[in-house]
């Protein structure tokens, strides 16, 4: 059935949906890039990022909370990107090419979620923005950094549900023994082989059994 989409007179970025019980849609826009870890889809709203998925853009587009109002995509060959994504209100499609060339250790981008709904769950992301590139924390750790030292199992299912990951970087949280736990993944690469790609490409070391040498 086809949505009947309603623009809201209080401001013409704010879309309504009635078949979505009311609920405000983000005029959004996304682009593709392919990486050395498969291909990403990063979704704008005008007011910052809002969505980083490990895919072809098929989370994004059916999101019943976005309205994709632009689209456009990036080749990621030989380090270098040959289509500018003119369709984004900012540039993450660079920084986050330039994130994994290794040129780029943090994000300048607005974030475009002011919050989960859980705040728990915020209270871990922000800890997770305070996590330095090339280090690593345990669930533990960070459960107690949001305050609730017992609760190492939410901060997984938290991790589990972060929209943006690599700008909010989950990956750099680890199992206590220094294994590499869970992440989400992508249609044809594992979430875990993902995470230990980018913990390698910001220098953390793996012994055979994939444990991270050297953690704190």
């Amino acid at each position: 059935m086809k949505k009947n989409i309603v623009k809201s007179t209080a401001n013409p970025l704010n879309y309504y949906c009635p078949m979505n019980n009311n609920a405000l849609l983000k005029p959004s826009v996304i682009c593709t890039m392919d990486s050395p870890v498969g291909l990403i889809t990063v979704t704008e709203c005008q007011q910052g990022v809002i969505r980083l998925d490990f895919d072809d853009g098929t989370a994004a587009l059916s999101d019943p909370d976005l309205q994709i109002i632009g689209r456009d995509r990036r080749f990621f060959d030989d380090h270098t990107t040959s289509i500018p994504a003119r369709a984004l209100f900012f540039d993450s499609a660079t920084q986050i090419s330039e994130y994994l060339n290794g040129k780029r250790k943090a994000f300048a981008l607005p974030i475009g979620i002011r919050s989960s709904g859980r705040p728990f769950s915020d209270a871990v992301y922000e800890q997770l923005k305070m996590i330095p590139y090339g280090t690593v924390l345990s669930y533990a750790q960070v459960a107690a950094l949001a305050g609730s030292p017992k609760a190492a199992r939410a901060v997984g299912n938290a991790n589990a549900h972060n929209k943006i990951p690599i700008i909010l970087p989950c990956h750099r949280v680890i199992t206590a023994d220094g294994h590499l736990g869970g992440y989400a993944g992508g249609h044809h690469i594992s979430g875990t082989a993902i995470k230990k790609k980018l913990l390698l490409l910001e220098g953390i070391s793996f012994d055979r059994y994939d444990q991270i040498l050297c953690h704190d």
